[in-house]
Parts: structure tokens; sequence; C-alpha cells
């Protein structure tokens, strides 16, 4: 058994760091926040689950180096110390990404050459370049922060708000792994009703829908750990097995709807590719003409048209629905859009989190209606 403890670090969307690093927690480990993510230690088992089960990350970085770096002879010598023959297949493509701040060593390409020269010092041969749009590049990430080096590799490969389920999207989309995040902070019990009246190609009511199941976000997706000469096949297929066994059969009441025909029939083909057709409702609606369902108490999770997906007409039926949510009483209502935006047509309802989504910054303003 693989014994090694490996030091690690979940990227999250700027903005929500609290909610990953609180996944993590609920996952039975104690990370140290930081920046753009959250650092945790543990075995190669707690590297594969949370790349698993991590809704809100969006890769898990594997630390390779960490030292002091004034020079540049220094970056290749103690590169090349680390056993890279572990991670790297010295056949597929090589992507270096690096960033340099208050620090010597200020250029970040002149850096990243010398981590690529220690990486094939110690593999004794030469690393093609990865191309543009390459899916399986292997990615080593590189940051130099007052004169500390940190090398990290990508074990996840894509981007893990890509669960391989939605097929097709429409213009400006949320991503998976935010719309997890809504859901989160929402506070939504995974029981009660949820609906949502904008739901577009679907990610908001899947991504409850995998959630309310116990569907682990990563189960029907490949990783680059998965290419690792570490790779322990058995270990991985034990814990895929394990998720599978305990997904839940409840079924909450979990709704969509979109005025635009051709959005809900990419959503329902979404779920489809999800694997939990039937679970969710998605009808051709009038985001005004919604109406509860399945009790007293509910929760609506929304990404309001903006930007790309602000149609003509569209903000006269966005005030409509507004309008309409007194039939909602007793709901609670989390909806994402432009800052300015929120506050003007939402001044009731209070910043929960705030986040860039599609270059646009936004906010997720809730309360009880």
């Amino acid at each position: 058994m693989n014994t090694t403890v490996f030091k690690m670090f979940a990227a999250a969307q700027p903005g929500i760091e609290a909610v990953t690093a609180w996944e993590l927690v609920r996952l039975g480990v104690t990370p140290r926040m930081l920046p753009g993510g959250a650092e945790f230690s543990g075995p190669l088992s707690l590297l594969y689950r949370t790349n698993l089960w991590l809704r809100t990350a969006s890769r898990i970085l594997v630390r390779v180096a960490e030292f002091k770096a004034l020079g540049f002879k220094e970056v290749v010598e103690k590169v090349a110390r680390r056993p890279w023959e572990l991670y790297i297949d010295p056949v597929k493509p090589l992507q270096l990404r690096c960033t340099c701040r208050k620090s010597r060593l200020y250029h970040s390409g002149a850096v990243a050459e010398r981590v690529r020269a220690g990486i094939e010092k110690r593999l004794g041969t030469q690393l093609q370049d990865a191309k543009e749009g390459v899916q399986d590049a292997q990615m080593v990430i590189v940051r130099v922060a007052r004169n500390v080096c940190t090398v990290s590799i990508d074990s996840s490969g894509r981007h893990l708000h890509k669960r391989g389920y939605r097929k097709q999207a429409g213009p400006a989309p949320l991503r998976e792994n935010l719309a997890a995040a809504l859901l989160f902070i929402s506070g939504w019990d995974e029981e009660s009703p949820l609906m949502d009246p904008f739901c577009g190609s679907g990610t908001i009511p899947i991504e409850a829908a995998l959630l309310a199941t116990g569907t682990a976000p990563g189960a029907r997706r490949p990783f680059s750990f998965q290419g690792w000469r570490n790779f322990d096949k058995e270990l991985w297929e034990s814990l895929l097995a394990q998720a599978r066994t305990g997904e839940a059969h409840h079924r909450p009441s979990i709704s969509g709807s979109d005025a635009d025909l051709e959005m809900v029939k990419i959503a329902k083909a979404n779920c489809a590719a999800a694997g939990i057709e039937g679970r969710i409702d998605f009808r051709c609606l009038d985001a005004s003409a919604a109406m509860p369902t399945g009790g007293k108490r509910g929760w609506i999770v929304t990404n309001l048209p903006y930007g790309a997906r602000l149609q003509d007409g569209e903000g006269d039926g966005i005030r409509r629905w507004i309008k309409g949510l007194r039939r909602f009483d007793g709901w609670w209502l989390t909806v994402l859009c432009p800052k300015r935006m929120g506050r003007r047509l939402f001044p009731r309802l209070r910043p929960l989190v705030r986040f860039s989504n599609g270059g646009i910054e936004v906010e997720a303003r809730g309360g009880w209606l």
C-alpha cells in the first residue's frame, strides 16, 4: 500500500475558496484556506477522493517541490532532485504555467524554461511542448513568490467543472462548480423543493440532483493521475464502487424552466447524459408563470439572464417574475447577477458571495421571501 503523504492544493475560483475549504472539511480534511484555494495533506486515497467528490474546486494540484530560489541554476538542480518519473510520461506533451511575484527571479518565461530543464534532466529525455487545446497535456504549475519557488503538477487534467454531462450549452453558461457553490451557499437542505426559473442548459437543477442523490461529480470522467506511474488502479476502482453504492434514492422535487424551448431540450439532453434522467422536471415556461411545488417551503436558486444571455425583452420578463415572487411566501431565494443589478432589483436580499463569471463580476444575493 502506498503510504506517501502528499501535499495538495485544491484550486478554486477566487471568491468561493471558503466553500471549497468547507467541502474538504466534509471529507474529513483539515485544510488551510489560501487565496485561490485550500491547502491540505494526505495519502494517495485522499488525492483520488478529492478529485472524485469536490464539487466546487477547479483542479487538485500536488506540490512536488518547494524551495528557495535566487538563481536560475539552482532552479534546474533543485527541480531535478524530485521524482518526476512518478508523474510525467515522456511521450505526452508538457504544458508549463509560471507566475513570479516579489522575487529576484521575475521573468516567468525564463523560470519556466529552467523548470522544464530540471524535469528533463531527471527524466533523461526532452519533452515536447503542448499545443493549444491539446486535451492530454501534462500541466506543471510554477509559482515564485518572495524568492520561494513552488512547483506543482495537476492531477485532474481537464478542469473539474467538466463533469462530462454538459454536451451542449447556451450563451455564457454558468460553470458546474459555480452552480454547486450557489447551491451550497443557499443552504438548500437537499430534501425541500428546488426550482430554477431561468435554467438555460440546466446546470443548477442537474447539480442539485447530483447533490441530492449523493452522486460523485467526478464519477463519469477521466483524470490525469490515471496516467501516473504510481496510479493504484485497484484503489481507484474501489473508491468508484463505494461512490456508486452510496448513491441515495430519495427524490426531492427539483424543477427547471426556461422560456426558450431549444434550451429546455438541451437541458433534458444534459440531464440524461448525467445519468439522472427523470429526476428533474424541465418545462418550457415563462419565469413569471412558475408556481410553488412540493410544499410550503422551498428554494429558488437561479442565475439571472445578463450580459450575453440577456435577450431583447427579457428585462421585462425578469420584472414580471419579481412581481410574481409573492406566490413563493416562505421560500428562500438565491439569485446570481451583476452586483449593481442585484442591489437594484433585490435590495432586501443580503449579499452571499462574489466572483467572476464569464468575465463579469457577479454577486449572489439571498434571503427568505
